[in-house]
C-alpha cells in the first residue's frame, strides 16, 4: 500500500474529513455539533463520487469544495490562506476510493510513549519501563525492560503481581532500575513522553531517582487521559484499553509496560489525527487549552488547564518548563502573574476504598505528591 498523503485527517471550518475504508467521513467539530443539533458525521462513498468543484480562496477569504455525488453534493469550507486544502481533500478522496486508509505521518510529531509498572503501592517501586519513540506521527523503536525496584521499595505485592504477572523471581537477573533510568534518559533525549494518567508514571519515575540517589531528569510529558476527556468522545470510560479499542489500537496486554506505552503513543497519535493537527505535540496539547507537565528537581508539575494563555505562551517560549510553575511553589515562579489553572480532569473513582489494580499503574486519583 503506498503512502497517499502526510496526514490522515483534513481540518475544515466547522468539520474534520478523515478517511474510514471506502468512505470520506465529515465530523462536525462541537460547535458546530451545537448548531447544527446533531454531531452524526456525514458519509460519503468515495467510488460515487463524481466530482470536486473547488473555489479558490485567498489570505483573507477561505477557499470551497462541493463533493459531488449522483444524490447530493456536500460543501466544504477551507480557513482562509489554506491553499493547499484542496490537494489534501483530493488526496483522501483518492485514498478513499482505492479503500486506503492516509497515512498516520504528521511531520513534527515526536514524543515518546512511557509507560511504568510497579512492585507494589510505593510508586517508586519501578519493575517495568516500557518506550516507544514516536517521529512524525509514526512508530520508529520500542523498549520494554525488566528492572529490581530501588532498595526498600523491592517488595512485590500479591495485588500488584496478580495484575501485570511480575514476580521477584521475574527480574532476579534484570538490572536495577538506577540503570534502566540512566537507558530511559538516552532512549527520550529531548522528547516529551506521553503516558496516560500521567501524573502517576512521571511521580514513578521522579519517586525512583530520589530512592537511588540519582539526579532527577527535566522531561516534558502529556496526558492522554486529560487529552481523551477533553476530545469529548463519544466512549464509556477514558480507561487506556477503551480509548484503544476507539482508535484501533493493539493492546493485546494490558498492565504490559511495553504494550500500554505503545496504546497510549497510538491513542495520542489518533487524537492528533483526528483534531487534524499538525507540527509538534506541543503545539497540540496548548491548542486543547493544557500545558505539558514537568517532571523537575522539587516536584512533578500536573498537566494544568491554562484558561488565560499565558502559561502555554510561557512554555512555548521556554526551554526548561519554567512556565507551567504555579506560583507559592518551591520552583522558579513565573515571571508574569499566575493564570487561571486547573489539574486536569482525572477518571471517576468510586466512593469505596480502590480497588487492587488502581495501586499497579494507572490510578484514577493522584494526590499531590
Amino acid at each position: 500500500m503506498s503512502e497517499v498523503s502526510s496526514h490522515s485527517a483534513l481540518k475544515a471550518r466547522g468539520v474534520t474529513l478523515k478517511v474510514e475504508g471506502t468512505e470520506l467521513v465529515l465530523s462536525p467539530s462541537p460547535l458546530e455539533a451545537s448548531i447544527s443539533g446533531s454531531s452524526e458525521p456525514v458519509r460519503i462513498d468515495a467510488t460515487t463520487i463524481t466530482r470536486l468543484h473547488v473555489t479558490d480562496g485567498d489570505a483573507w477569504r477561505g477557499g470551497a469544495c462541493g463533493i459531488e455525488t449522483p444524490q447530493r453534493t456536500v460543501d466544504v469550507a477551507f480557513f482562509p490562506g489554506d491553499a493547499q486544502a484542496p490537494a489534501r481533500l483530493r488526496e483522501l478522496v483518492d485514498a478513499a476510493a482505492r479503500g486506503e486508509a492516509a497515512s498516520t505521518r504528521i511531520p513534527g510529531f515526536d514524543f515518546v510513549g512511557f509507560d511504568v509498572e510497579t512492585a507494589n503501592p510505593a510508586w517508586g517501586s519501578i519493575c517495568q519501563i516500557g518506550l516507544v519513540r514516536v517521529i512524525d506521527g509514526e512508530e520508529t523503536e520500542r523498549a520494554t525492560w525488566l528492572c529490581t525496584p530501588p532498595p526498600g521499595l523491592d517488595e512485590f505485592d500479591p495485588s500488584n503481581v496478580a495484575i501485570h504477572g511480575i514476580s521477584a523471581g521475574a527480574v532476579a537477573d534484570a538490572p536495577p532500575v538506577a540503570q534502566r533510568i540512566d537507558e530511559l534518559v538516552e532512549f527520550v533525549g529531548e522528547l516529551p513522553v506521553v503516558a496516560h494518567n500521567a501524573q502517576f508514571d512521571a511521580t514513578a519515575l521522579r519517586d525512583a531517582c530520589r530512592a537511588v540517589g540519582r539526579d532527577i531528569p527535566n522531561i516534558l510529558f502529556a496526558c492522554t487521559l486529560a487529552q481523551s476527556r477533553a476530545a469529548r468522545l463519544k466512549v464509556e470510560n477514558h480507561r487506556l484499553p477503551t480509548l484503544a479499542e476507539h482508535f484501533g489500537v493493539s493492546l493485546d496486554k494490558h498492565h504490559d509496560a511495553g504494550e500500554d506505552a505503545a496504546a497510549c503513543a497510538g491513542i495520542m497519535v489518533g487524537l492528533a489525527r483526528d483534531a487534524g493537527h499538525e507540527g509538534s505535540l506541543m503545539n497540540f496539547v496548548h491548542s486543547t487549552g493544557f500545558t505539558l507537565g514537568v517532571i523537575g528537581d522539587e516536584r512533578v508539575t500536573p498537566v494544568l488547564r491554562d484558561r488565560s494563555g499565558a502559561a502555554r505562551a510561557l512554555q512555548a517560549s521556554s526551554t526548561d518548563g519554567a512556565a507551567v510553575t504555579p506560583r507559592g511553589s518551591n520552583q522558579h515562579e513565573s515571571p508574569v502573574p499566575a493564570p487561571a489553572q486547573e489539574s486536569a480532569p482525572e477518571e471517576e473513582s468510586p466512593r469505596r476504598g480502590p480497588a487492587p489494580w488502581q495501586s499497579v499503574a494507572t490510578p484514577d486519583t493522584i494526590p499531590d505528591p
